[in-house]
């Protein structure tokens, strides 16, 4: 299965959210 480029990107910019968050 592949994904849009957009949905990737989200997903990226949220785990950074999540690591941010944790630190």
């Amino acid at each position: 299965m592949t994904f849009p480029n957009e949905a990737a990107i989200f997903v990226k910019l949220f785990a950074q959210l999540l690591t941010v968050g944790g630190m």
